[in-house]
């Protein structure tokens, strides 16, 4: 498992994200800031990609979505753990 934290604001949201991370022993694999295009899409009645292809948050999930190793470990490790009994 890991953290994709959402809605992150500045330095004070990014330092409690680490702290749950290491204490609960995950990585932190990708972090979306808070961005008002959300909201907006929304009432727009419009997806956040249609709405702001070039915002904040698009290039965000741009880079968690193009760096997706960490998606194959967390599925390899719910395999694991399914296949002893874990889950």
């Amino acid at each position: 498992m890991a953290i994709v934290a959402n809605k992150v604001r500045d330095a004070t949201d990014r330092a409690a994200i680490a702290e749950l991370a290491e204490r609960l022993g995950l990585a932190v694999v990708g972090q979306v800031p808070y961005s008002a295009e959300v909201a907006d899409a929304d009432r727009a009645d419009r997806s956040v990609v249609d709405y702001a292809g070039e915002g904040v948050v698009v290039h965000a999930i741009d880079q968690l979505i193009g760096d997706a190793s960490w998606l194959r470990q967390t599925l390899d490790t719910i395999a694991r753990d399914l296949s002893i009994g874990r889950c």
